[in-house]
C-alpha cells in the first residue's frame, strides 16, 4: 500500500506501455516511499529490464538525519554512607536487638544505619538520603576509621516513592 501522503506517491506516473512494466513502476515508487533518506533519482527502462533508485549522500542538504535512540539511562550508582569519625560501628542499638536497617529497607535522610561507638557512647551515623539499602559494609562491632563506607543506599529518584 503506497502512502498518499508522500510527495513521490502524488506523482502522477505517465501512460505504461505493458501491466508488467506498471506493476514495475508500483513497486519502485513503493520502495521509494518506504525507505530511509532522501530519494536522488529514479531510472526504469522496459528493454532489458533495468530499474535504479539513487539516495542522496548522507550529507546532501536537505537530507534529513538518522533518528538515533536515546541512551539508556545510566546506572544509578548507589550512595556510600561513610563514617563521620573514629570508633567501633554497631548494626543494633544494644546486643541482641534487632539491626537498625536491613538490605532492602526503605530509608529517608534522618533513618539512622547505624551507631557509631566511642567512649561508651552510640551516635547514629544517618542515611543522608532517601532510598533503599542495598548492602551493609561492615560487620556488627567492627573498629571503623573516619570516612570508611559503612552502607550502601540506592537513592530513591526524584518524584518516585521509596
Amino acid at each position: 500500500m503506497i502512502n498518499v501522503e508522500h510527495p513521490i506517491a502524488t506523482t502522477p506516473l505517465p501512460d505504461l506501455p505493458s501491466p508488467l512494466v506498471a506493476a514495475l513502476a508500483d513497486e519502485a515508487r513503493q520502495l521509494a516511499v518506504d525507505a530511509t533518506g532522501r530519494l536522488r533519482s529514479v531510472v526504469l527502462s522496459v528493454g532489458d529490464a533495468q530499474v535504479e533508485i539513487e539516495w542522496a549522500p548522507a550529507d546532501f542538504p536537505g537530507t534529513p538525519e538518522p533518528e538515533t535512540p536515546e541512551p539508556d539511562p545510566p546506572a544509578q550508582v548507589p550512595v556510600v554512607v561513610t563514617a563521620p569519625t573514629v570508633g567501633v560501628f554497631r548494626l543494633a542499638p544494644e546486643p541482641g536487638a534487632p539491626p537498625l536497617v536491613t538490605p532492602g529497607q526503605p530509608v529517608d535522610p534522618d533513618t539512622p544505619v547505624g551507631l557509631l561507638e566511642s567512649m561508651q557512647v552510640g551516635s547514629p551515623v544517618p542515611a543522608g538520603v532517601h532510598g533503599t539499602v542495598c548492602r551493609v559494609l561492615v560487620d556488627d562491632g567492627r573498629a571503623v576509621e573516619y570516612g570508611q563506607p559503612l552502607v550502601e543506599v540506592a537513592a530513591a529518584q526524584p518524584g518516585h516513592a521509596i
